[in-house]
């Protein structure tokens, strides 16, 4: 287990059934804010300024504390490794600490 502070804008549930395969699918996502940063390496570049948005896959049991919450909240995260579609994979587990709401209703007036 490990910490993450970020902002997280939301917090997404679905489910149905798979076009490709047709098997059913039940996922849960957090939608959190990165730094859009410069890159340049050999083979890749790109400007970046601001924010992009990272998804990050919740576990069924920090979707359940998430799921309380309200959005936007800047907060530290709990992430660790837990089995998904027969392998490891990094995921959200939680909140530590006391989440901080963001107040954005003066930025839809802009």
């Amino acid at each position: 287990m490990s910490n993450m502070k970020a902002v997280a804008i939301a917090l997404t549930k679905a489910r149905g059934v798979a076009k490709k395969t047709q098997k059913p699918f039940d996922m849960q996502m957090l939608s959190i804010l990165i730094p859009n940063d410069q890159v340049a390496t050999e083979n890749y570049s790109k400007f970046g300024k601001g924010f992009q948005v990272l998804e990050m896959p919740v576990s069924d049991e920090g979707y359940q504390a998430l799921a309380m919450l309200e959005y936007p909240i800047a907060a530290e995260f709990t992430t660790g490794m837990v089995p998904r579609f027969g392998r490891m994979e990094t995921m959200v587990t939680g909140v530590s600490g006391t989440p901080r709401v963001i107040d954005i209703s003066g930025a839809a007036k802009a």
